[in-house]
């Protein structure tokens, strides 16, 4: 093949404008290896990270891993522990109600 038959697709090079973010993940991870479990550790870590200037925090979760605190509670209560930071789940298990 020749470069003339597949062309490489024109991309913009340029610097972009917008900020570079940065996020940081929240070591729930860490609790559930050590079997701590306490949220008032991971709110003092989000209060901390917004302080330092980080963009966004971020809460994982697995299916084969020990278990940890529930992504999405962990993040509600790291947003209203903190003013401007995003969140987000870096993975997010699928769960379904049962009784």
């Amino acid at each position: 093949m020749t470069p003339t038959q597949h062309p490489m697709p024109e991309r913009d090079l340029t610097m972009s404008t917008e900020p570079l973010r940065i996020g940081i993940l929240l070591p729930t991870r860490e609790q559930a290896i050590n079997g701590a479990y306490a949220a008032a550790p991971l709110l003092d870590f989000a209060r901390q990270a917004e302080a330092l200037g980080f963009d966004s925090l971020w809460a994982g979760d697995s299916l084969t891993a020990r278990p940890r605190l529930d992504p999405l509670v962990v993040l509600s209560a790291a947003a209203a522990a903190t003013e401007r930071i995003s969140v987000g789940t870096a993975a997010l298990t699928p769960r379904c109600a049962t009784r």
